[in-house]
């Protein structure tokens, strides 16, 4: 599955009411992002992990309402 970037349109559930797939790529957008960013500058500021996390929430989204759309029979991380 390609991972889709939010450009605007509906927004995203509360964490606590969205579904597994949803949740994976959310943990594994934010985990990447995480990662990269203590790879090359060392330990992650709080206010720069919520930025991640807030972009990984909304991508998430995206990609699981562009996958809905397009009738996508599989949907992982």
């Amino acid at each position: 599955m390609n991972i889709v970037s939010w450009t605007g349109g509906s927004k995203p559930h509360k964490y606590a009411t969205i579904g597994a797939a949803e949740r994976a790529i959310v943990q594994h957008l934010w985990r990447k992002q995480a990662l990269t960013f203590f790879y090359h500058w060392g330990n992650c500021p709080l206010d720069v992990c919520r930025t991640f996390w807030k972009r990984a929430r909304y991508d998430a989204h995206a990609t699981i309402r562009q996958a809905i759309e397009t009738g996508a029979e599989r949907i992982s991380a």
